[in-house]
C-alpha cells in the first residue's frame, strides 16, 4: 500500500502570475515538505554519533564517517532554515549553517584553490579557517569545529528542538483552519 503526501494550489484561479510572484509562503506547506529534512536531521546526529566512535578504532576511517554525516546533517539543517526563513522566521544560527554546509559541499570540492572566490574567502573567515588552509575539519564524539568555529551535538538538538516546536504550533493551526487533513487511502 503506497502513502504520500498531496498539497492542493494556494491560488485562486484566474489570479494573475504577477500576484502569485508576489505571494507569501504558507509555513504549513513549507513545513509539510521541510518535516523529512527535520527528522532527517536528528537521524543524522545519531549517525553522526555512530560514526565519530570509530574515531578511536580507525582514525581515517572515523574521520571520512563523520564528515560524510555532516555534509549530509548540515544538507538537512539548511532546508529546514531555509523553509523557515521563507516563512518569514529568522535564528541566529541560519547563516552557520549555511556557512558550514556551503564550505564542505563546494569550498572543499568544486571551489577548492579558487582563491578569487569573494564568497568562499568571506565564508572562510566567518567560519575562522586559516587562511593557509583549504579546509580545517576536526570531530569529537560531542562536537565538531570547523575552523576556529565549534558546533556541539547539543547546540545542533536545541535548533531541531527549536524548529520542531515552529513546524508543529504551524501544523495544529493549519489542521484547525482546516488547511490541513488526514484523507484515508483509496480501497482496492
Amino acid at each position: 500500500m503506497s502513502k504520500g503526501i498531496k498539497f492542493s494550489k494556494s491560488v485562486s484561479e484566474g489570479s494573475s502570475e504577477q500576484t502569485q510572484l508576489k505571494r507569501t509562503f504558507a509555513p504549513h506547506l513549507l513545513y509539510a515538505n521541510g518535516m523529512a529534512y527535520l527528522i532527517g536531521a536528528g537521524e543524522q546526529v545519531n549517525r553522526y554519533r555512530e560514526a565519530s566512535k570509530e574515531l578511536t578504532v580507525n582514525a581515517v576511517m572515523g574521520v571520512y564517517k563523520c564528515l560524510h554525516e555532516i555534509s549530509n546533517l548540515f544538507e538537512d539543517l539548511v532546508t529546514v532554515s531555509k523553509y523557515i526563513e521563507m516563512s518569514g522566521v529568522n535564528h541566529q544560527k541560519h547563516q552557520l549553517w549555511l556557512d558550514v554546509r556551503n564550505h564542505i559541499r563546494h569550498d572543499v570540492r568544486e571551489e577548492y584553490d579558487n582563491e578569487t572566490n569573494k564568497r568562499k574567502n568571506d565564508r572562510a573567515k566567518r567560519l575562522k579557517i586559516n587562511e593557509k588552509l583549504q579546509t580545517e575539519i576536526t570531530f569529537d564524539t560531542t562536537s565538531f569545529s570547523v575552523g576556529g568555529t565549534v558546533i556541539t551535538l547539543d547546540e545542533i538538538n536545541e535548533y531541531i528542538q527549536w524548529a520542531s516546536k515552529i513546524f508543529d504550533d504551524v501544523m495544529v493551526e493549519a489542521m484547525k483552519k482546516g488547511l490541513i487533513k488526514n484523507e484515508p487511502s483509496p480501497s482496492k
